[in-house]
């Protein structure tokens, strides 16, 4: 059971990357480095305002950046203050320890071992299960280049999940390289700490039973990691009832 929550994540981590579009901050931060170094004083003099304003989103993002922290768990409680929520699983519900977490992360390091993802800048920072059912939630963090953090936090959900989508051949050969066979993958809409929020959401078949995928991307950008948040169920009516569990921190 704990190598099928593993594989499970693994692919959490790899389409979280997906749609952070890498998260490799050496190759993003090249362009800008060399654009900075061979730009000629007269062109910075000549800039029209227009350019200005364009130019000047980015520099408030530098100083905008907020500080980044784990999340922390407490009895069947787990809260972010990077993230700004909270979760409070019912009794028959587990939520991991920093430490299962680490362990966990260690079983997925060595699945992903020799794969493209080896090494992928992500932390997974809550995993909750219900423990009768294996229906659960988790969120993995994603470290990102700082030209990569500002388009993410100028693109909106939709989006996120349209670039995403783009991969989508891939994504599906990577279920079914795990024995799960992809009904649908989509956008979708769910309602999650009272607001809509854009999807993406992956209907499969394993093991004769249907299941349904439900994933947030880079919630609450601005960091230097965006956080996707996942939950796994049967039916769309428990995928609400999980995100029902969370809250919105003061």
């Amino acid at each position: 059971m704990k190598k099928l929550f593993c594989v499970l994540l693994s692919l959490t981590m790899i389409f979280a990357l997906c749609a952070c579009g890498g998260g490799d901050e050496k190759v993003s931060d090249a362009p800008e480095k060399e654009v900075a170094a061979d730009a000629p004083v007269e062109e910075k003099a000549e800039q029209t305002p227009a350019d200005e304003e364009a130019e000047t989103p980015a520099a408030d993002e530098k100083e905008e950046v907020k500080p980044f922290s784990l999340g922390v768990v407490e009895g069947n409680t787990y809260e972010s203050q990077y993230l700004g929520i909270g979760c409070t699983v019912p009794e028959n519900w587990a939520i991991m320890s920093a430490d299962e977490l680490q362990e966990l992360g260690d079983m997925v390091d060595e699945l992903l071992e020799g794969t493209d993802y080896t090494g992928v800048p992500t932390i997974q920072d809550m995993y909750a299960i219900d423990n009768e059912t294996g229906v659960n939630a988790n969120i993995v963090l994603t470290q990102m280049g700082e030209i990569e953090r500002v388009a993410m936090k100028h693109m909106s959900e939709e989006e996120i999940v349209e670039n995403t989508l783009k991969t989508k051949d891939n994504m599906i050969a990577a279920y079914e390289q795990m024995g799960m066979d992809v009904t649908s993958m989509e956008g979708s809409v769910i309602e999650f700490l009272g607001e809509e929020h854009h999807v993406l959401k992956t209907v499969y078949t394993t093991n004769g039973m249907e299941a349904i995928i439900i994933q947030i991307f880079n919630f609450n950008a601005g960091g230097e990691y965006g956080g996707t948040i996942t939950f796994t169920a049967y039916t769309e009516e428990e995928a609400a009832e999980i995100a029902s569990m969370f809250y919105a921190l003061a």
